[in-house]
Parts: C-alpha cells; sequence; structure tokens
C-alpha cells in the first residue's frame, strides 16, 4: 500500500479515532510494548496487527526532511533540523536492531518529514478546530506483506519552539512501528508516548525497552 492509500484510510476514520490508551501505575515492559506498538489495554487485546520495518531495511532507515510548502519561521525551521539529528542518534543509541541516517534535504527516502500549518493539518485530519490538532503525527505506508513500507512524519507548525525536540522524537520512534500513546500520570514526566506532555528529550528506561523489544538486537 502506497502513501497516497494509506492517507486515504487515515481520512476515513472516525475523526474520534482513539490514538491513546489509558492505563494506571508503572507497566511491565511487555505491558507498555503492547500498548505502544498495537493499542492493547492491560490484559487487553490489540487493535491493530503489529508494525515493524523489514529485518533487512530496519538497519537501513534513510530519513530526509522535505522542503516546506506553508510558511515556517525561520526559528522553527532550524529547531525541527536540529530535532531530527537528535532524534536519529537517541534511537540509533537504543540498543535495537534499528539504525537511522539522515539524507539531504528533499531526496526520497523511508522517512519523510515535514512541517505543516494547522490548517494544512486540519485537511488532513478531518478536525474541525486547530486546538483539536496535535504537535505531530505519523501516516504509515505498508507492504502487502503487511511491513512498513514508508513513513511521512507531520510537524505542527504552531507547537512551540520547547517542544518540537520532544514531538520530533516522539513521531520518529512512532515511525518505527510505536504508533500508540499512553494516558498514564506516570508516564507524563518519564516517556515520549505520554498523551498528555511533550517533555522528554530522550531515549531512557521504557522507552528504550520498547524499541528492543520491537527489533531484539540478538534476533
Amino acid at each position: 500500500m502506497r502513501l497516497a492509500a494509506a492517507l486515504a484510510l487515515l481520512l476515513a476514520a472516525p475523526a474520534a479515532a482513539q490514538d491513546f490508551i489509558p492505563a494506571r501505575g508503572l507497566l511491565s515492559d511487555k505491558e507498555f510494548h503492547r500498548i505502544v506498538s498495537c493499542g492493547a489495554p492491560v490484559y487487553g487485546r490489540c487493535a491493530i496487527e503489529p508494525r515493524a520495518w523489514p529485518r533487512d531495511v530496519a538497519l537501513d532507515v534513510s530519513v530526509s526532511r522535505l522542503q516546506d510548502v506553508d510558511p515556517v519561521s525561520s526559528a522553527l525551521s532550524a529547531q525541527v533540523d536540529l530535532a531530527i539529528d537528535q532524534a536519529i542518534s537517541q534511537i540509533n543509541g537504543a540498543g535495537a536492531r534499528l539504525q537511522l541516517y539522515r539524507l539531504p534535504d528533499n531526496r526520497p527516502a523511508r522517512v519523510h518529514v515535514s512541517v505543516r500549518s494547522p490548517r494544512s493539518l486540519t485537511i488532513l485530519t478531518g478536525e474541525k478546530h486547530h486546538r483539536d490538532l496535535p504537535g505531530g503525527m505519523v501516516v504509515f505506508a505498508m507492504s502487502d506483506a503487511g511491513e512498513i513500507d514508508r513513513v511521512n512524519i507531520f510537524i505542527n507548525s504552531g507547537v512551540g519552539l520547547s517542544e518540537v525536540r520532544s514531538i520530533l522524537l516522539e513521531e520518529l520512534t512512532q515511525g518505527m512501528g510505536l504508533p500508540y500513546d499512553i494516558s498514564d500520570p506516570e508516564y507524563r514526566r518519564r516517556s515520549i508516548f505520554s498523551q498528555e506532555t511533550n517533555a522528554v528529550t530522550v531515549l531512557t528506561g521504557q522507552d528504550a525497552a520498547v524499541l528492543r523489544l520491537h527489533y531484539p538486537p540478538t534476533d
């Protein structure tokens, strides 16, 4: 399935479709992984089939930023550039069998990052109000074999500069096949997957552990 088809499926989804899973208290690594990878509540069933890059591709995931189609301040643009490099470094250092590298802007890549205005994102998401928009979003294009083929990451140009690093790290990590957030007070200051905050800027603890579970380093 190519990007156009994936976008069509995204737009066809109900506007209220839940992309986060509520939980309470600290979870085991396995429970946390099931939440962020397939949307499974504790002791519940997966909402989607788990997705991942093919084994041979996982060690060769290219990332490129696309030219802005909407007005973007120079300060935001510079922050996004820095955040892409920092996110790649964090993911590569997590100990998973996964390696990303950056290509020059506007090059064909497996992962494309672009900054879009709130107006553009309301069209993409079907949301009626700018206040309902996320700071970023990931769109997957899946292969016929059910593996990740391409990923598009959209960053909301309306976010604060202080949030960009956390948002970019979250979206790029989610683009590795971990698309769900978690709504749990225990994770607000400890996880990039927290639904409520954009405060975490490093991959440590269970955030790094779920990447290793998804891409086992000795597999």
